[in-house]
């Protein structure tokens, strides 16, 4: 999280969504997961803060092709109905990744630590964190054979692969749109990141916790959360879009970002870690199940022959705006200048502002985002 790696992301992402437009997505997408294995293993051999920085600036190049790739690929599998459930199961192994990540992390740092006399001499010189990055690179290599598997991708694009609208044209056309539903998914990840930044930092200030105990903790919640809220919003979904139809993912986005607020400023008032921790859960399950929503949105949106391309314009904007949650949060922190509240007033301030604005700009651009997504779909069924 910062600056370098949210600049690095967006510029990226612009590099790998014009790539997966060009090239067969599968091989775009395995040379990505190389790229950012590698990067990973140079942290572990890195000997300076100059060093680290260039890795983490790497790391990030090679994570910012996921977004753009992955959201071109889904809609070239699945067909609109399918769609939505196929998004659902990305963003579950998304919320669970990033869940057993944090518990793995612990557990491997204890592993290296504890199995240091069984490593080859020319590894066990090495650092505890060191190795930890070179163990966790070499998981790069099976899934990016995994992704390769999947091999050439059918185009259920619904015909929109052979319309003759330029990419200017539609972005004449439906760029206020997009601009405004990006901004609004900015403002999302500005919360968020500046939520789960520092919200470790704060249960060790606040309550006193073994920074030790934190990580695994953390992850559990973040897992049981996320999981939990998605499909929560998957089953509300399918509900009301039996009565919304296309409207119905815009509505229930604006609700779970306007509804994460109350958790956000109750952690204000949290008498026990506890406590925070199932705040927590419920923010998590709330802009989970928001997120959720996030694909289908702009996959309905984008025509497939240059969805990479604007999926990677669009994740540009959405990692430049929350690479700032985690600095505003220490300079509201700094000007607050209690001990005990400052971190925690940062957290809400920020968070609450960004969410609060999300729910707005959704309020404002989903009527546009759902004649624009009618637009593009029929264009579509009139060329198939």
């Amino acid at each position: 999280m910062g600056l370098v790696p949210g600049l690095v992301t967006g510029i990226g992402s612009l590099f790998f969504g014009a790539l997966a437009d060009r090239a067969p997505r599968h091989y775009v997408l395995a040379g990505s997961i190389l790229f950012w294995s590698l990067a990973t293993a140079g942290l572990g051999i890195s000997g300076s803060v100059i060093g680290i920085t260039l890795g983490v600036a790497a790391l990030a190049l090679g994570e910012s092709g996921l977004g753009p790739i992955v959201n071109a690929i889904i809609p070239d599998l699945f067909r609109e109905q399918r769609r939505v459930l196929a998004n659902f199961i990305t963003s579950a192994a998304g919320a669970m990744a990033l869940g057993i990540a944090t518990i793995m992390a612990g557990l491997l740092m204890g592993f290296v630590e504890a199995n240091r006399s069984g490593f080859p001499v020319s590894l066990a010189m090495i650092p505890n964190w060191k190795l930890s990055f070179l163990l966790a690179a070499a998981l790069g290599l099976p899934v990016a054979a995994a992704v390769l598997g999947i091999g050439k991708l059918p185009s259920t694009d619904e015909g929109a692969q052979a319309a003759s609208e330029s990419i200017g044209q539609y972005v004449r056309r439906h760029g206020i749109v997009l601009l405004g539903l990006s901004g609004c998914f900015a403002m999302q990840g500005l919360g968020s990141a500046a939520y789960l930044s520092w919200f470790p930092s704060y249960l060790v200030r606040r309550f006193g916790m073994n920074p030790a105990d934190v990580g695994p903790l953390l992850g559990i919640v973040i897992l049981c959360g996320s999981l939990f809220g998605l499909l929560v919003t998957f089953g509300a979904t399918r509900w009301l879009y039996a009565r919304l139809k296309h409207g119905s993912p815009y509505l229930l986005y604006r609700f779970a970002l306007l509804a994460a607020v109350v958790p956000t400023l109750a952690l204000l008032i949290a008498p026990t870690a506890h406590v925070a921790l199932g705040l927590l859960f419920c923010m998590l399950a709330l802009v989970a199940g928001a997120g959720g929503h996030i694909p289908t949105i702009l996959q309905g949106l984008i025509p497939g022959r240059f969805r990479g391309r604007i999926f990677g314009a669009i994740t540009l904007l959405m990692g430049l705006i929350p690479a700032l949650g985690p600095s505003l949060v220490g300079a509201i922190s700094d000007y607050i200048g209690s001990p005990s509240m400052g971190l925690i007033g940062g957290i809400c301030a920020v968070t609450t502002v960004a969410f609060v604005l999300a729910g707005l700009l959704m309020h404002l651009i989903y009527k546009s985002a759902v004649l624009a997504a009618a637009d593009i779909r029929h264009q579509s069924n009139s060329l198939c």
